[in-house]
């Protein structure tokens, strides 16, 4: 890490595919979109980014797929000043970059599908590196083990400089 940042955010990146419909579908319905979205988005990431825009340093940890959707969410992490990305890691297995497919109706109520992908090839050994941080966040999108992982790691490190 180049810099001692001040918060660390170990989290989900997904690409939210957005569609607008005027009513949600039923079961087995098919029905047409009136708008269509493609956000970059999950919960971690989008802590990331209100660090970064609060004037915070953040170092954003990560895993996304070995994909163009991949390449994207790194290139637009990259566009945020103040988000650090150097621990945005790409996943070595067939796993996709996560999505998440939203389907939004005229009164607000939505439906939504998370496929996580390479959300879940996150390990502990990827965090070892950015434990020296002021503070972190964990996302809850995440698995129970990624979670124990990281808080084992960065309570095995003194976080005072």
């Amino acid at each position: 890490m180049s810099s001692l940042c001040d918060v660390v955010v170990v989290g989900s990146s997904m690409i939210d595919f957005v569609v607008y419909v005027d009513e949600l579908p039923l079961p087995g319905m098919t029905i047409f979109g009136s708008k269509f979205n493609r956000n970059y988005g999950g919960k971690g990431a989008n802590q990331a980014v209100q660090v970064a825009r609060l004037n915070g340093k953040v170092s954003f940890v990560s895993m996304v797929g070995n994909d163009s959707l991949g390449q994207e969410y790194r290139n637009q992490l990259q566009s945020v000043e103040g988000v650090n990305t150097d621990f945005l890691c790409t996943s070595t297995t067939d796993n996709m970059s996560g999505t998440a497919h939203i389907v939004v109706a005229k009164n607000g109520s939505n439906q939504i599908v998370v496929v996580p992908g390479a959300n879940y090839d996150l390990q502990e050994e990827n965090i070892h590196e950015v434990v020296h941080s002021i503070t972190y966040s964990l996302s809850q999108s995440l698995p129970h083990l990624t979670h124990t992982g990281c808080i084992k790691t960065v309570k095995s490190y003194s976080l005072s400089e």
